[in-house]
C-alpha cells in the first residue's frame, strides 16, 4: 500500500506532464498559425506584385500605341475603353480597365494620360476624372493596383521634331534655289521657286502650287533630296507649302494693272517660298524659305 506522500507525488507528476502536453501543442498550434498567417501575407503580397507588374506592362503597351499614333488620337474625340484594348492589343485579366484622359493643354502642345488599374472587387466602384485624369479606388483597398502612362514628352518630341523638320525643309529648298541660281545667266532676278510657265514646268523643278498643297510629292522630294519621312512632321502629317501664298514670286504682271487677272503680281527679290504644318491641336506654324540675293 502507497503512502499518501507517494500518491500526491504522483498526481503532481501527472499534472506536470498534462501541463508540458497542453503547452507543447499549444506551442505547436501557435508555430503553425504564425505560418499560415506570415504564408498568407507572402501570398497576398505576391498577387498585389502581380497586378502591379501587370497594370506596367499594359500601361507600357498604351504608351507605344500611343506614341505610334499621335496624330490620329490626338484628332480626334478620346478614345474610349473598347478603342484602347483593340488599338494595344490587350488583354484583359481580373477585371483591367483602362481609359484615356481627355486633351490635357500643356503651352503649344496637349497631351493625353492613360490609366490602367485592377480593381479589389466586382464590381468596380473606382471612378476616372478625364477632364482631370485623377483616379479615385474605393476604401479600403488592398489589392488595387493602377500605372499611370503620360503622354506630353511623346508630344513635346513631335512638337520639336517639327520645328527641325521645317527648319531643314525650308534649309533643302534654299539649296535647291542657290544651285539653280549657280546654272543660270539671269541670277537673282529670276524665281527659282516657281516655274515661268505653270503649265509646263522644266524637269527637276518645283511646280506652281498656288494655294497650300500637301508636298510631299515627287517632285518637292526630288528638288529637295529629301525622303517622304523627311517631308513629315513630328505627328506624322505630310507637309503643306505653296510658292504663291504667303511667297514673294518674280512670276507675273509687273505692270500697273497688276494683279492680273491670270497672273499673279509679281514682286522683287529675294524670292521665297511658304511652308507650313497644321499641328492636332489647331496650331499652324510656318516656315519661309528665301532665295539668296547674292
Amino acid at each position: 500500500m502507497l503512502q499518501p506522500g507517494v500518491k500526491n507525488m504522483k498526481k503532481q507528476r501527472g499534472f506536470v506532464l498534462a501541463a508540458l502536453i497542453t503547452f507543447i501543442f499549444g506551442t505547436v498550434s501557435l508555430i503553425f498559425l504564425s505560418y499560415a498567417v506570415v504564408q498568407s501575407k507572402i501570398q497576398s503580397n505576391n498577387d498585389i506584385s502581380n497586378r502591379q507588374a501587370y497594370t506596367d506592362e499594359i500601361a507600357a503597351k498604351v504608351g507605344l500605341w500611343y506614341k505610334n499614333n499621335l496624330a490620329a488620337i490626338d484628332s480626334g474625340a478620346t478614345p474610349t475603353e473598347a478603342q484602347i484594348i483593340a488599338g494595344a492589343n490587350l488583354t484583359v485579366i481580373n477585371g483591367m480597365r483602362v481609359m484615356s484622359s481627355n486633351l490635357l493643354p500643356n503651352g503649344p502642345i496637349s497631351y493625353r494620360i492613360f490609366v490602367v488599374w485592377v480593381p479589389d472587387v466586382i464590381p468596380d466602384l473606382t471612378t476616372f476624372n478625364q477632364a482631370t485624369a485623377v483616379l479615385t479606388p474605393p476604401t479600403p483597398r488592398h489589392r488595387f493596383a493602377s500605372s499611370m502612362y503620360v503622354g506630353l514628352p511623346d508630344e513635346a518630341n513631335a512638337f520639336n521634331l517639327t520645328q527641325k523638320k521645317l527648319d531643314s525643309l525650308a534649309g533643302a529648298l534654299q539649296t535647291y534655289a542657290a544651285a539653280k541660281m549657280l546654272n543660270n545667266s539671269e541670277s537673282n532676278l529670276k524665281d527659282y521657286f516657281r516655274p515661268d510657265v505653270c503649265a509646263s514646268p522644266q524637269p527637276g523643278t518645283i511646280p506652281c502650287i498656288d494655294s497650300y498643297q500637301n508636298i510631299n510629292s515627287a517632285a518637292i522630294q526630288i528638288a529637295t533630296g529629301l525622303s517622304a519621312v523627311e517631308l513629315r512632321d513630328g505627328w506624322g502629317n505630310d507637309f503643306f507649302g505653296s510658292n504663291l501664298v504667303d511667297s514673294s514670286t518674280g512670276v507675273g504682271d509687273y505692270s500697273s494693272a497688276c494683279p492680273a487677272a491670270s497672273q499673279p503680281c509679281a514682286s522683287s527679290p529675294p524670292y521665297s517660298m511658304s511652308i507650313r504644318v497644321i499641328s492636332p491641336f489647331g496650331l499652324t506654324y510656318k516656315k519661309i524659305a528665301i532665295q539668296s540675293i547674292q
